[in-house]
């Protein structure tokens, strides 16, 4: 039996799209050494299209509060759709409540322990495997 080569990768929690991510953004910080204003524009373009996670952004929130589906799947680099399951999945976890408009909000706390977990046990079932 050929057991599978243990990745080097330091972050075993990691999905192939944050790896992707981590890795853009080290490129970029490297371009921004060399050429600054090229590195700028590179990240307003992928803003542009929609890409902000490129840049560097301002915390917004503390754990405590509470704030929409939508803004929740910005906070986390996630879709509304992700963060809705993980309210019907997690109940318990993960508490919700409506605003005064009738919006579901979610405490910010809440859904990054969430984050934490699923990628401790990515990082756990990747171990078990290459074992």
């Amino acid at each position: 039996m050929i057991k599978p080569r243990r990745s080097p990768w330091p972050h075993p929690g990691d999905t192939p799209l944050d790896r992707a991510r981590r890795i853009a953004q080290d490129l970029l910080r490297a371009l921004h050494q060399l050429d600054p204003a090229c590195a700028d524009t590179l990240a307003a373009r992928a803003a542009e299209l929609g890409e902000t996670w490129l840049s560097p952004q301002p915390v917004l929130y503390n754990d405590q509060d509470w704030i929409t589906l939508d803004a929740a799947a910005s906070y986390t680099n996630g879709t509304r759709d992700m963060i809705y399951k993980w309210t019907v999945r997690h109940p318990e976890q993960l508490p919700t409540r409506k605003d005064e408009r009738g919006r579901l909000l979610v405490r910010v706390g809440a859904v990054l322990d969430i984050q934490r977990d699923q990628r401790i046990r990515r990082a756990e079932r990747t171990r078990r495997a290459a074992s």
